[in-house]
């Protein structure tokens, strides 16, 4: 069997995959710098030349987490949501609910990758920082679209996509499978909050309404509030 036809199999693949997870561990709780591919090796219980089979270095792990989980990532999300016909709305509902599920169940995985990003140097940076880019791009590209549309209020579309995905990327620092929420319920807090900052507000029949036309609205309403409450007090 070839080496090739060797790294496609399930047990292979397997295996490889809690390498990485293990050795993310390993680079958090040690730091990248201090870590050795032998920390890797005995949180594997494995020796040093069965580790060299997967893994020759630990660049080579940290290479393989930036491919699977930027560049990989980025070509799926470019694939998914480069056309289509959904709504801007519901593509960033999307996006959003598949980010927040893998960013809570990406454990140390992401975390890691967050802490090395300053520390990431030569090819392996410039392909982290190349796909980190690519995301961006595309969520600024599908706000964009939506703001043009009407669908979305007339914000920075760069600025958006950063606050959202700023939004959806610390629940890898602060969730956890013990707490109140379920993994779906934050999703869907999160992706409200993410949104209605960014979503066209519309009148009784659906259509978009000027920000500030609401906001002269609600001045008035105050106003007769206001009045209303004198005329009460004034009678008692």
């Amino acid at each position: 069997m070839s080496a090739k036809a060797q790294q496609t199999t399930p047990r292979r693949e397997l295996v490889r995959q809690e390498l990485l997870s293990k050795a993310a561990e390993v680079f958090e709780r040690k730091g990248y710098g201090q870590a050795t591919i032998l920390d890797v090796a005995q949180a594997m219980e494995l020796s040093r030349s069965a580790l060299y089979h997967y893994f020759k270095s630990k660049e080579e792990i940290l290479e393989a987490l930036v491919e699977e989980h930027t560049i990989a990532t980025a070509e799926k999300l470019e694939q998914r949501f480069s056309g289509g016909t959904a709504s801007t709305v519901e593509q960033l509902r999307e996006l959003l609910s598949n980010l927040i599920h893998g960013r809570m169940t990406g454990g140390a995985r992401l975390r890691v990758l967050d802490q090395l990003a300053a520390e990431m140097s030569g090819p392996i940076k410039q392909k982290f920082e190349h796909a980190r880019r690519r995301i961006l791009d595309l969520y600024t590209r599908i706000i964009q679209r939506g703001i043009d549309a009407g669908e979305l209020r007339p914000v920075d579309a760069r600025t958006a996509a950063l606050a959202i995905l700023g939004v959806a990327s610390w629940t890898s620092w602060w969730y956890s499978p013990q707490g109140r929420k379920s993994p779906d319920e934050l999703a869907d807090a999160l992706i409200d909050i993410a949104l209605n900052g960014i979503v066209q507000a519309t009148d009784a029949q659906g259509k978009p309404q000027d920000t500030r036309a609401l906001v002269r609205a609600l001045q008035r309403d105050l106003g007769q509030l206001e009045k209303a409450i004198a005329t009460k007090n004034g009678k008692r």
